[in-house]
């Protein structure tokens, strides 16, 4: 039997490999514990501040992840939802709460900070792209920033929103189309990060 460790270090881990995963880190594993945060913390991060647009925030809130992470580990269960797409589910109920916590009117889609730009320029996503972006809902925006920018399957996307796969896929397809409209002056059109058409994801 493969350890969770080298699946972890070497390629996506199959049901089997998370379900150890999630029993060792239960169990308070720290080994677990350290892989869990090696992969995760960056992705975590970068969500964070793509919403808040504060470094500082941003890294308090991913480390936050860890903590709420660590102390519900014992309710969690793996029923075909990655661990992955469970911290991200965390993360987006921290940054409302940070969001709400800043502002009584808070925009809780993509911020229009310095260090949220930066983040989304810095990853490949183009200033025309990101001005789209916020004009979409903030569920169209998050799809995107998700599916694209974290490459989350259909399914971990709809764990983290709270929705189906078949209303992730439509809200994807809405959101595509909303960006093709605004991006059309432009001449372009949304790729992924490999460059090609987001068509076929």
């Amino acid at each position: 039997m493969i350890a969770w460790t080298e699946a972890f270090e070497s390629r996506l881990p199959t049901a089997d490999e998370q379900r150890q995963f999630v029993d060792a880190a239960r169990s308070g594993d720290r080994e677990a514990w350290g892989q869990l945060f090696r992969d995760n913390f960056q992705s975590l991060y970068r969500y964070a501040v793509v919403r808040v647009g504060d470094h500082h925030a941003a890294e308090e809130i991913a480390a936050q992840v860890f903590e709420e992470a660590y102390r519900g580990i014992g309710g969690f269960r793996y029923r075909g939802v990655s661990v992955r797409s469970w911290l991200f589910a965390i993360a987006r109920n921290l940054t409302a709460d940070h969001l709400r916590r800043r502002s009584r009117t808070p925009t809780t889609g993509i911020s229009s900070e310095p260090a949220a730009m930066d983040q989304l320029a810095e990853v490949g996503v183009r200033t025309d792209v990101i001005r789209a972006l916020r004009q979409l809902t903030e569920d169209q925006q998050h799809v995107i920033v998700l599916r694209f920018m974290h490459d989350m399957s259909l399914g971990e996307t709809g764990h983290v929103l709270g929705k189906s796969s078949m209303a992730v896929s439509a809200l994807q397809a809405r959101a595509l189309t909303q960006l093709r409209r605004l991006l059309a002056d432009s001449g372009h059109e949304p790729s992924n990060r490999n460059g090609g058409s987001t068509d076929g994801v």
